[in-house]
């Protein structure tokens, strides 16, 4: 597995160093500290994290100017806001430096790594903050992606569906009884019992031919159902003509 460099900011040295044992509990995580706004952009420069964990209320450069700034690198990291503000106008100025997620300090222990898996799976995180705030900045949506070979997709792919499974959610692979194969052997290498997940109804693997087929068939029936009821349903004038007949054959 390919190792998940993150770069804690933060000037409140027990708080960092609670985020970053808490980081570094996951073995996959390369945990580094930076104190002040300038310390971070320059670290982000030199060490090119995956990700950032960053205050707003820094010394010398405050968190929304570092994303900003970092935004303009060659290849800049995705970027996680944690901070004590949690106002609308504030969550929305750190979305549009360019963050990908933003959480309320009060809420980072039950929300930190729920967080950092999602934005590592390419979706928005909103933790600790009112309800109006969540659902306006949390975002699902659906990415396309095209490969030229079967090893770099099931790579990716396994890696997808781990990081998916790890958080706790349900993975549902439509695929060729081959890709399907490949797909429980690279996750059998990361580490991941999928036998467990079969039978906690957790992954669930179905056979793409065999389920169009399906579909397919479902889709005719409903089909078929529909023009039957059409033909046999009368219409409201015929309902009335016939009731008109019938009172003047009385």
């Amino acid at each position: 597995m390919h190792p998940r460099r993150i770069l804690v900011v933060d000037d409140f040295e027990p708080f960092r160093r609670l985020i970053c044992s808490t980081l570094q509990k996951r073995v996959e995580f390369q945990v580094t500290e930076a104190s002040d706004g300038l310390e971070a952009v320059q670290n982000a420069k030199d060490q090119q994290p995956d990700l950032i964990l960053l205050d707003i209320n820094l010394p010398s450069l405050n968190g929304i100017e570092v994303a900003r700034r970092v935004r303009e690198l060659a290849n800049p990291p995705k970027i996680l806001f944690i901070s004590q503000e949690s106002s609308s106008e504030v969550v929305e100025e750190a979305f549009r430096s360019g963050a990908a997620g933003y959480i309320h300090k009060p809420g980072v222990g039950s929300n930190l790594l729920l967080a950092v898996e999602t934005i590592q799976l390419g979706s928005r995180f909103v933790g600790g903050c009112d309800a109006a705030t969540t659902n306006n900045h949390t975002a699902f949506h659906h990415e396309l992606e095209l490969y030229s070979d079967d090893a770099a997709f099931i790579k990716n792919l396994s890696q997808f569906i781990h990081n998916a499974l790890a958080i706790g959610r349900a993975a549902i692979v439509v695929a060729t009884q081959e890709h399907r194969a490949a797909l429980i052997r690279e996750l059998a290498s990361l580490g991941y019992d999928t036998r467990r997940a079969y039978a906690d109804g957790q992954y669930i693997s179905l056979d793409a031919k065999e389920t169009l087929s399906n579909i397919r068939t479902f889709t005719r029936i409903k089909s078929t159902e529909r023009r039957y009821v059409t033909r046999r349903q009368p219409k409201p004038s015929d309902q009335l003509e016939n009731s008109g007949a019938s009172r003047l054959n009385g």
